[in-house]
Protein backbone atom coordinates (compact mmCIF):
# COMPACT_ATOMS: atom_id res chain seq x y z
CA UNK A 1 0.00 0.00 0.00
CA UNK A 2 1.60 3.58 -0.64
CA UNK A 3 1.10 6.30 1.67
CA UNK A 4 3.08 9.57 1.58
CA UNK A 5 5.45 8.90 4.77
CA UNK A 6 6.45 5.91 2.57
CA UNK A 7 8.00 7.32 0.35
CA UNK A 8 8.71 11.29 1.12
CA UNK A 9 12.37 10.75 3.42
CA UNK A 10 14.91 11.34 0.86
CA UNK A 11 16.92 14.24 -0.36
CA UNK A 12 16.51 17.54 1.69
CA UNK A 13 14.14 16.00 4.36
CA UNK A 14 16.31 13.56 5.05
CA UNK A 15 19.75 15.95 4.97
CA UNK A 16 17.65 18.75 7.53
CA UNK A 17 15.98 16.04 9.49
CA UNK A 18 17.17 16.35 12.90
CA UNK A 19 17.81 20.13 12.06
CA UNK A 20 14.30 20.49 11.55
CA UNK A 21 12.87 19.20 15.13
CA UNK A 22 15.78 19.38 17.73
CA UNK A 23 14.77 22.56 18.84
CA UNK A 24 10.82 21.33 19.35
CA UNK A 25 10.72 20.56 23.12
CA UNK A 26 9.18 16.86 22.20
CA UNK A 27 12.38 16.22 20.63
CA UNK A 28 14.44 16.66 24.04
CA UNK A 29 11.94 14.82 25.73
CA UNK A 30 11.70 11.30 23.48
CA UNK A 31 15.73 12.12 23.84
CA UNK A 32 15.10 11.80 27.66
CA UNK A 33 12.57 8.91 27.76
CA UNK A 34 14.47 6.41 25.67
CA UNK A 35 17.93 6.85 26.99
CA UNK A 36 16.36 6.37 30.63
CA UNK A 37 14.77 3.53 28.75
CA UNK A 38 17.93 1.43 27.32
CA UNK A 39 19.30 2.45 30.78
CA UNK A 40 17.39 0.01 32.42
CA UNK A 41 17.86 -2.77 30.28
CA UNK A 42 20.34 -5.93 31.07
CA UNK A 43 23.82 -5.25 28.92
CA UNK A 44 23.33 -7.58 25.47
CA UNK A 45 19.83 -6.69 25.20
CA UNK A 46 19.31 -7.09 21.36
CA UNK A 47 17.34 -3.97 20.61
CA UNK A 48 15.50 -3.42 16.91
CA UNK A 49 15.04 0.16 16.10
CA UNK A 50 12.76 0.88 13.30
CA UNK A 51 12.60 3.34 11.70
CA UNK A 52 16.21 4.29 13.14
CA UNK A 53 16.36 6.98 11.25
CA UNK A 54 19.11 9.41 11.32
CA UNK A 55 20.19 7.24 14.12
CA UNK A 56 19.25 9.71 16.99
CA UNK A 57 19.18 7.16 19.65
CA UNK A 58 22.07 4.80 18.53
CA UNK A 59 24.48 6.41 20.73
CA UNK A 60 22.54 5.44 23.99
CA UNK A 61 22.27 1.79 23.29
CA UNK A 62 25.89 1.59 22.70
CA UNK A 63 26.49 3.60 26.06
CA UNK A 64 24.62 1.12 27.91
CA UNK A 65 25.63 -2.19 26.43
CA UNK A 66 23.30 -2.73 23.98
CA UNK A 67 22.84 -4.33 20.67
CA UNK A 68 21.36 -2.95 17.61
CA UNK A 69 19.64 -3.69 14.31
CA UNK A 70 18.40 -0.31 12.86
CA UNK A 71 16.37 -0.63 10.17
CA UNK A 72 14.46 2.22 7.78
CA UNK A 73 12.80 2.27 4.58
CA UNK A 74 14.89 5.63 2.78
CA UNK A 75 18.68 4.61 1.84
CA UNK A 76 18.93 8.45 2.60
CA UNK A 77 17.95 8.51 6.58
CA UNK A 78 20.38 5.10 7.05
CA UNK A 79 23.18 7.25 4.62
CA UNK A 80 22.61 9.99 7.48
CA UNK A 81 22.44 7.77 10.06
CA UNK A 82 26.22 6.48 9.14
CA UNK A 83 27.18 9.85 8.48
CA UNK A 84 26.45 11.14 11.51
CA UNK A 85 27.65 8.14 13.80
CA UNK A 86 30.65 7.52 12.10
CA UNK A 87 32.17 6.10 15.60
CA UNK A 88 29.73 3.35 15.35
CA UNK A 89 30.59 1.94 12.06
CA UNK A 90 30.82 -2.21 12.33
CA UNK A 91 29.20 -1.89 15.60
CA UNK A 92 26.22 -1.30 14.36
CA UNK A 93 23.65 -3.41 12.14
CA UNK A 94 21.53 -0.86 9.40
CA UNK A 95 20.15 -1.79 6.64
CA UNK A 96 17.15 -0.57 4.07
CA UNK A 97 14.08 -2.25 4.86
CA UNK A 98 10.35 -2.61 5.09
CA UNK A 99 8.58 -2.58 9.02
CA UNK A 100 6.00 -4.66 6.90
CA UNK A 101 7.95 -7.10 5.73
CA UNK A 102 11.45 -7.52 8.13
CA UNK A 103 14.23 -9.79 7.25
CA UNK A 104 14.75 -10.60 10.64
CA UNK A 105 13.84 -14.51 12.19
CA UNK A 106 11.20 -15.04 14.62
CA UNK A 107 12.40 -13.89 18.07
CA UNK A 108 15.44 -13.04 16.97
CA UNK A 109 15.28 -9.85 19.09
CA UNK A 110 14.44 -8.37 22.63
CA UNK A 111 13.01 -5.67 22.29
CA UNK A 112 11.48 -3.24 19.28
CA UNK A 113 11.34 0.35 19.78
CA UNK A 114 9.14 1.82 17.34
CA UNK A 115 9.55 5.79 17.23
CA UNK A 116 7.54 8.37 15.22
CA UNK A 117 6.20 6.06 12.71
CA UNK A 118 2.20 4.90 14.02
CA UNK A 119 1.30 8.83 12.61
CA UNK A 120 2.55 7.66 9.45
CA UNK A 121 0.88 4.75 8.50
CA UNK A 122 -2.52 4.04 8.02
CA UNK A 123 -4.32 1.22 10.11
CA UNK A 124 -4.00 -1.42 8.35
CA UNK A 125 -0.62 -0.42 7.59
CA UNK A 126 0.00 -0.51 11.48
CA UNK A 127 -2.00 -3.54 11.73
CA UNK A 128 0.79 -5.33 10.08
CA UNK A 129 3.91 -4.08 11.19
CA UNK A 130 2.43 -4.74 14.53
CA UNK A 131 2.05 -8.33 13.43
CA UNK A 132 6.02 -8.04 12.21
CA UNK A 133 6.99 -6.89 15.24
CA UNK A 134 5.24 -9.47 17.19
CA UNK A 135 6.77 -12.05 15.06
CA UNK A 136 10.33 -11.21 15.72
CA UNK A 137 10.52 -9.92 19.15
CA UNK A 138 10.99 -11.83 22.50
CA UNK A 139 9.96 -9.31 25.28
CA UNK A 140 8.83 -6.04 24.91
CA UNK A 141 7.80 -3.92 22.14
CA UNK A 142 7.80 0.04 22.86
CA UNK A 143 5.51 2.26 20.68
CA UNK A 144 5.53 6.04 20.57
CA UNK A 145 1.99 7.12 18.87
CA UNK A 146 2.11 10.88 18.23
CA UNK A 147 -1.24 11.45 16.94
CA UNK A 148 -3.01 9.61 19.62
CA UNK A 149 -6.98 10.34 20.60
CA UNK A 150 -8.24 9.41 23.72
CA UNK A 151 -11.40 8.23 23.74
CA UNK A 152 -14.00 11.38 23.60
CA UNK A 153 -16.49 12.24 26.53
CA UNK A 154 -20.09 10.85 26.17
CA UNK A 155 -22.13 12.24 23.02
CA UNK A 156 -24.49 13.27 24.90
CA UNK A 157 -22.45 15.78 26.68
CA UNK A 158 -19.80 16.63 24.43
CA UNK A 159 -22.15 17.36 21.29
CA UNK A 160 -24.30 20.32 22.00
CA UNK A 161 -21.20 22.02 23.47
CA UNK A 162 -19.18 21.40 20.26
CA UNK A 163 -21.70 22.80 18.50
CA UNK A 164 -22.15 25.62 20.60
CA UNK A 165 -18.48 26.79 20.21
CA UNK A 166 -17.72 25.56 16.80
CA UNK A 167 -18.24 29.21 15.29
CA UNK A 168 -15.89 31.36 17.96
CA UNK A 169 -13.36 28.68 17.24
CA UNK A 170 -13.43 28.94 13.28
CA UNK A 171 -12.63 32.64 14.09
CA UNK A 172 -9.66 32.52 16.26
CA UNK A 173 -7.97 29.29 15.30
CA UNK A 174 -4.32 29.59 14.73
CA UNK A 175 -3.31 29.06 10.90
CA UNK A 176 -0.87 26.04 11.39
CA UNK A 177 2.65 26.90 10.44
CA UNK A 178 4.17 25.28 7.05
CA UNK A 179 7.29 22.68 8.02
CA UNK A 180 9.55 21.23 5.99
CA UNK A 181 7.19 17.83 6.06
CA UNK A 182 3.77 19.37 6.06
CA UNK A 183 3.14 17.99 2.72
CA UNK A 184 3.78 14.02 4.58
CA UNK A 185 0.20 12.92 5.43
CA UNK A 186 -0.57 11.78 8.60
CA UNK A 187 -3.53 9.43 10.14
CA UNK A 188 -4.94 9.70 13.73
CA UNK A 189 -5.84 6.61 15.14
CA UNK A 190 -8.19 6.53 18.26
CA UNK A 191 -8.06 4.81 21.42
CA UNK A 192 -10.82 2.41 20.44
CA UNK A 193 -8.74 1.67 16.76
CA UNK A 194 -5.63 1.19 18.51
CA UNK A 195 -6.71 -1.23 21.28
CA UNK A 196 -8.72 -3.23 18.35
CA UNK A 197 -5.27 -3.34 16.50
CA UNK A 198 -3.20 -3.85 19.66
CA UNK A 199 -5.66 -7.15 20.26
CA UNK A 200 -5.41 -8.50 16.64
CA UNK A 201 -1.37 -8.64 16.84
CA UNK A 202 -1.62 -10.47 20.10
CA UNK A 203 -0.15 -7.44 22.33
CA UNK A 204 -1.21 -6.59 25.23
CA UNK A 205 -0.19 -2.59 27.26
CA UNK A 206 1.62 -3.40 30.02
CA UNK A 207 2.51 0.42 30.82
CA UNK A 208 2.11 3.54 29.28
CA UNK A 209 2.97 6.72 29.84
CA UNK A 210 2.51 10.60 27.93
CA UNK A 211 6.10 11.80 27.32
CA UNK A 212 4.56 15.18 25.79
CA UNK A 213 2.28 16.78 22.69
CA UNK A 214 2.02 17.64 19.17
CA UNK A 215 -0.28 19.56 17.81
CA UNK A 216 -2.35 19.89 21.17
CA UNK A 217 -2.72 16.03 21.20
CA UNK A 218 -0.45 13.52 23.82
CA UNK A 219 2.52 11.51 22.19
CA UNK A 220 2.05 8.49 23.77
CA UNK A 221 4.84 5.62 24.40
CA UNK A 222 3.39 2.11 25.09
CA UNK A 223 5.37 -0.92 26.21
CA UNK A 224 3.66 -3.88 24.89
CA UNK A 225 3.89 -7.36 26.11
CA UNK A 226 3.13 -10.56 24.11
CA UNK A 227 0.04 -12.65 24.59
Amino acid sequence: MSYTGKQAYHGSVAAQYDEDRVNEPLWALEQNYVSQWAARQPAGTVVLDVPVGTGRFLPFYFQCGLRVHGVDISADMIAEARRRHPELDGRCDLMVGDAERLLLPDGSVDCVLCWRLAHLLPGEVLRRVLHEFRRVVRREIVLEVLTYKPAAPPRHFWNPLKNLLRPAWRQIRPRRKSTPWSHIGNFDHSEEELRGILADAGLAVRAHAVVGDTAGRPAVVFHLALI
